[in-house]
């Protein structure tokens, strides 16, 4: 009975749509090709080619909290796949990006397709498979912060933030003037965690979301992340093959 009243939460959360944006700070273009490219090393680098990963997922939506487990599969360049369970168990979704497509292989609580593939599955893409992305410009704006940005169509930008020093601090997705979604990271200290990992430019370990389009806020703790060797094959499951 509980599990079923956890997951009829989550299914009111994750249902709720809107639109909303923030004003953003475009920042002054500056030309630094040196610093481009070691921008774009930096995010390659972050992230194994291929690789397992674990999340805790604390989501806010329409006033309600829940939690959620996240299970990660991640190979550049662009295939992702995410498991989504229930803080108590009880698969919520299961979906997977492949070849430029997204699949939602399970719904088990009918959720809109149109967040688990452009909602959770892009996070965990912009989180995993950073080091796909390939910085054209470089930005510094007012608050001494660089974007690494990609300009996209229509006046639409993306782009990975770091600090004066080169820190990964955020992510930023924008049309015009306005910030439609933002993440913010942190480095908390972990006594398990390797020592190149503890030290500033490691791995960040919370990635805190707002998607002011889809009017969503979630924290992702990243609890671990495991180099391995993916099948290509476990991206392009259809809904009806069977499962390992």
């Amino acid at each position: 009975m509980q599990k079923s009243v956890n997951l009829s939460i989550i299914a009111l959360v994750l249902c709720g749509a809107g639109c909303a944006t923030v004003a953003y700070d475009r920042g002054v273009e500056i030309n630094d090709d040196e610093l481009a490219r070691r921008l774009n090393a930096k995010l390659e680098k972050l992230f194994p080619q291929s690789m397992r990963a674990v999340h805790r997922v604390y989501l806010k939506a329409l006033g309600r909290e829940i939690v959620l487990e996240g299970y990660v599969l991640a190979k550049r360049p662009g295939k992702v796949r995410l498991l989504a369970k229930g803080d108590i168990g009880g698969t919520v979704f299961d979906a997977a990006r492949a070849g430029g497509k997204e699949r939602v292989l399970a719904n088990s609580l009918g959720l809109r397709e149109s967040w688990i593939k452009k909602g959770a599955l892009r996070d965990a893409g912009i989180i995993h498979l950073c080091g796909d992305f390939r910085g054209t410009h470089i930005v510094r704006h007012s608050d001494g912060s660089i974007g690494l940005m990609s300009e996209q169509k229509k006046g639409r930008r993306k782009e990975y933030v770091f600090s004066p020093d080169s820190r990964l601090i955020g992510y930023i997705e924008s049309f015009g003037d306005s910030k439609r979604y933002e993440i913010i990271v942190s480095y908390p200290e972990d006594p398990e965690e390797s020592a190149a990992e503890a030290q500033p430019g490691g791995r960040p370990k919370i990635w805190k979301i707002r998607d002011y389009k889809l009017k969503y806020e979630a924290k992702i703790n990243i609890i671990s992340v495991t180099e391995a060797n993916i099948r290509d094959e476990l991206f392009e499951k259809k809904p009806d093959a069977k499962r390992d």
